[in-house]
This record gives structure tokens, C-alpha cells and sequence, in this order.
């Protein structure tokens, strides 16, 4: 009798792509069905099933028999999720030259808990805390925004309290559009330092009192590295990504690595959110965009993981 069932099922689901990768051809159905069904903690258990069977890392079984994207989205796909993000942040500030869309894209929208997560499993891969790496790559008011989102130190969420709120879109206001120059420390101190729910009052007594978004005075007063480290805190989790899936679909051809990023570390739930604001925006499916951006194997891998959306 099998006592652990999960590790039955690995050992099968193995099984199934050994088969399909045996040989001369490959049956791309087969992997395509599992990496975009399974949860990825179980694809965790296929590797190591697969590994103890045939002596061979599943990753090399598949360098050898896919290619394109389409070999870079499964490879992605067998990695823990909070591993792939720290491997995006080690390669992003590896050599010479620093990626600080993929810095920005993944520390500034997460969590605390997110960040601290991020930071124990990067000094567990790298043997280096992100702080230290931050530290070592970035400068100016960009690096400020990431080393004070990294010390881990809003107030969790609860009951706002609006005269605070209120006090703080006054500061907002203040610090930029309300004065000649800007209070560069003043902004990044109160985006960094308050919690979401907080946030979100005050964005909206700041657009009570100017008449726009605080998000359209942001791209007023920043722009480059730092605006971009800035946007994310000034929007939702979801408007945000939005934003991400449009730029990496928009215009002529497709930033292929931005969308692989996006696919392989958001969850079912944040892709679903995104997708509920992309469509409000764009009057088109994230699925919809996709067929009309990419094809073969490499679209099929992309649109199985998107929720299923009625």
C-alpha cells in the first residue's frame, strides 16, 4: 500500500515526461500539460523523482530537448518560486551593469513578509543579504526607495485613522507639487514607511484636494529608475502588474523576458487580479493579447498558465 500519495503522483508525473521526451521528437503536450497543471510545489517532487530515476536533472532533459522561449519558461517553471525571483535579483546585478527593471519589478511591489522571505532565501542561495547587494549596485534616491522598502518596517494593516491619512496627502503635497523643487526623502519616507490600506486614503484625500491622481503627480515630479521604483507603491498590486503585461505586449514585438518573468513568479491569484484590470483597460483579454503576440509550444506553456477566467 502507498503510504505518501504525493510522492506516487511525482514519481508518476516523471514518469509521463521521460516517456514524452524519450527518443527521437518530443510530446510537447505532455510537458505542456504538466508544468501548467501542477502546483509548483509538486513540481518540486517531479524533479526529484525524476532525478532519483534516471540519474539526470529533469532541467537537463529539457535544455536537450526544447529551445526559444519555450525552453526558458519551463526551466523557469521548475524552480520554487521565491528561489526564481532571488535567481532573477542575483542575475539582474551580475557583472558588469545592473538590470534595475527586474530590481524594480520584483522588491518594490511586495509584501513585507514577501521581502523577508526574499531576503532569507537570496542569503541562503547567494550567502549575501539583499541589502549589502543593493548597497554595492545602486545609488542615489533609487537605491534609498529599495534599501528602505528592505529594512522590513510598516506598520501592519489595520483601521486608518483619515486625519492621519489626510496629514499625510497635506505632506505629500507639500513635498512636491505644493513647492519649486522637490522633497525627494519626504515622498520616499512616507511611500516606504505606511501600510497599503493606509495608502490608499491618502491617495484619495490627495486627489480630493488637487483634482488628479497622486500617480500623475509622481510622473511630474520623478522620472527614470526612481519613478519607476515609486509607481508600484503608488498603485495597486494589480494595476500594477497591468501595467507590466501592457508593456511587455505593447507595440511592435514582444519583450519575451519581461512576460516569462511576469508568467513564472506571479501566482494563479495575482495573474487573475491583473488580468480583471488589464481587460478594464485594454477591452482585451490577457489571453487574448497573448495569441495575438506569440505562437507554437511557447504560447500554449503561457496561455495554460493564465486562471481560468469565465
Amino acid at each position: 500500500m502507498v503510504k505518501d500519495l504525493s510522492k506516487f503522483v511525482a514519481h508518476h508525473d516523471a514518469e509521463a515526461l521521460f516517456k514524452a521526451m524519450r527518443g527521437v521528437g518530443t510530446d510537447d503536450k505532455v510537458l505542456i500539460e504538466i508544468f501548467t497543471t501542477r502546483p509548483r510545489k509538486h513540481i518540486q517532487e517531479i524533479k526529484k523523482a525524476f532525478k532519483a530515476s534516471h540519474g539526470k536533472s529533469l532541467e537537463d532533459w529539457i535544455k536537450s530537448e526544447c529551445s526559444g522561449n519555450y525552453e526558458k519558461i519551463l526551466l523557469d517553471l521548475c524552480e520554487e518560486r521565491t528561489e526564481l525571483k532571488c535567481r532573477y535579483l542575483h542575475n539582474a546585478t551580475a557583472g558588469i551593469g545592473t538590470n534595475e527593471d527586474v530590481l524594480t519589478q520584483i522588491l518594490c511591489p511586495a509584501t513585507d513578509e514577501e521581502l523577508q522571505k526574499l531576503n532569507q532565501t537570496y542569503q541562503r542561495l547567494y550567502k549575501t543579504d539583499l541589502s549589502s547587494l543593493i548597497r554595492s549596485e545602486l545609488s542615489g534616491g533609487y537605491r534609498t526607495v529599495i534599501l528602505d522598502l528592505l529594512k522590513i518596517n510598516r506598520p501592519p494593516e489595520g483601521q486608518v485613522e483619515e486625519l492621519k491619512a489626510k496629514a499625510d496627502a497635506e505632506l505629500l503635497y507639500s513635498a512636491g507639487e505644493g513647492r519649486l523643487g522637490t522633497l525627494e526623502r519626504v515622498i520616499i519616507e512616507i511611500l516606504t514607511r505606511r501600510p497599503k490600506s493606509h495608502l490608499e486614503q491618502v491617495f484619495r484625500h490627495y486627489e480630493q484636494k488637487t483634482g488628479h491622481t497622486f500617480e500623475r503627480a509622481l510622473k511630474k515630479e520623478f522620472s527614470g529608475d526612481l519613478l519607476a521604483a515609486l509607481l508600484p507603491l503608488a498603485q495597486s498590486e494589480a494595476e500594477y502588474h497591468a501595467s507590466l503585461f501592457d508593456q511587455a505586449m505593447r507595440g511592435a514585438g514582444t519583450n519575451d523576458s519581461l512576460l516569462i518573468r511576469l508568467l513564472s513568479t506571479l501566482t494563479k491569484t495575482q495573474i487573475k487580479k491583473a488580468n480583471e484590470v488589464y481587460t478594464k483597460t485594454h477591452q482585451r483579454t490577457l489571453a487574448s493579447a497573448i495569441k495575438s503576440e506569440i505562437s507554437g509550444d511557447y504560447q500554449k506553456v503561457m496561455l495554460g498558465l493564465l486562471p481560468h477566467i469565465i
